[in-house]
């Protein structure tokens, strides 16, 4: 075995990482860069300082693997959360839900979820809300609370004012926020490194990361999920994922948009409930969904019902759909009347944003053909567009098109550092 092959192996055995998901380039680009910033220019004598320095494997994962998230990815999902948590600790007023985000990124995932929980008002006493990434530079981030403005594409003006203070061209999330999260660095295959974490979680959320794992190591991390989840408990996966738990104990639960599964061991005695039940209906989402303050044109498929407009009647002006509303449904998980609404805005103007949504949309029902053509014509519009890129990126990773994806990562990369100050 040469170097750079054993080099890739203890990639491969110690964070799971699958090198066709990523590209032998990009791998390769990233391993050179690192050799010669740690003046290591023989093969040898990096892998033997990257198997003895544990904060060299952290900088060559974070060189390595595109780690993009926002705030409230994901249509409906932590609306829904919040609302199945809440239900939770009313229906007793002793239980305390401990949720788990790994990988944590930046913060954005598990801060979304304490905002919904604030916006329900949810006690900070009623949860333990825990972010776990391999990244410390990630985690520093995260600990930090300062983001740029990419963060929020999908979180309404006035909840961004609410939680977070601006400052010229960053927004920093308030301490209230910030204290309802605690960060940790670890890393999901190796059970030393997560060991702190205390009792099992009512629900983990790890969303993005196994399609970047080999079939081993995939089923290594969902062993270890297993150990970490409490039996009926909540298991949130990426849009592509759901295939990897087949043959696995876990049933999905609410919408199929949102890509959440409950975990029922054969080994649990029967008649034990569920640790959650179907949560009540809130009056919209609590973060992404408000009544919309305008008519709109009819469409074709019936909207959410808080965000109905009343029928107009004659005398009332009536203004043409918008991406914003389509956008609204799509997060609210109304996929099928985020879609048709999307594509009579695409008819009237074809843009890259217009597009990108589409993209989102199929993707999100399954649909990869159809997604990777609407993010393309995006691309065709718009070559920098930023959200069509890492979604195309997502897409072509769940399609096995390792060409396109590496592709797709070396672009965003690019853009990455061009927009860097």
């Amino acid at each position: 075995m040469t170097a750079h092959a054993r080099i890739l192996e203890y990639l491969t055995r110690r964070i799971g990482l699958d090198p066709d998901s990523l590209g032998a380039s990009t791998i390769a680009e990233a391993i050179q860069e690192r050799m010669r910033i740690v003046e290591k220019p023989e093969p040898n004598s990096y892998r033997e300082y990257l198997e003895t320095e544990p904060a060299e494997l952290q900088k060559l994962a974070e060189r390595i693997v595109v780690s993009e998230t926002w705030f409230f990815r994901g249509p409906g999902l932590f609306d829904y959360l919040a609302r199945t948590i809440r239900d939770a600790v009313h229906a007793d007023p002793k239980r305390i839900v401990r949720v788990l985000s790994i990988p944590c990124s930046t913060g954005e995932e598990p801060y979304s979820l304490a905002m919904a929980l604030q916006e329900l008002q949810v006690p900070p006493n009623r949860h333990v809300l825990v972010g776990v990434d391999l990244s410390t530079q990630a985690i520093t981030t995260a600990q930090r609370g300062v983001y740029r403005e990419f963060a929020f594409r999908q979180i309404l003006p006035a909840i961004r004012a609410r939680y977070f203070r601006n400052q010229e061209t960053t927004w920093t999330i308030s301490d209230a926020i910030k204290s309802r999260v605690q960060f940790h660095t670890g890393n999901l295959l190796d059970p030393h490194g997560i060991s702190n974490l205390g009792s099992p979680f009512d629900i983990v959320l790890c969303r993005n990361l196994l399609i970047y794992f080999t079939a081993e190591t995939r089923r290594q991390a969902l062993n270890q999920i297993e150990r970490l989840l409490l039996p009926e408990g909540l298991l949130a996966v990426g849009s592509a994922e759901p295939s990897a738990l087949s043959g696995r104990p876990f049933l999905t639960v609410g919408t199929g948009e949102l890509f959440l599964f409950r975990y029922s061991p054969s080994t649990q005695p029967s008649g034990v409930p569920p640790r959650f039940s179907e949560p009540r209906r809130s009056q919209g989402s609590v973060i992404l969904a408000p009544v919309l303050p305008r008519q709109v044109t009819p469409v074709a498929v019936p909207l959410p019902t808080p965000r109905t407009a009343p029928i107009p009647v004659v005398g009332n002006p009536v203004t043409e759909p918008s991406l914003d509303e389509a956008r609204l449904l799509a997060d609210a998980g109304q996929l099928s009347a985020a879609e048709t609404l999307c594509q009579a805005v695409l008819a009237r103007t074809p843009t890259a944003q217009g597009y990108a949504l589409l993209g989102v949309i199929c993707h999100a029902r399954g649909r990869l053909e159809e997604a990777t053509e609407a993010l393309r014509r995006a691309l065709y519009l718009e070559p920098h567009h930023r959200e069509a890129l890492i979604h195309a990126l997502t897409v072509a990773l769940a399609a096995g098109q390792t060409a396109q994806a590496e592709n797709l990562r070396a672009r965003l990369r690019k853009l990455t550092q061009e927009e860097r100050p």
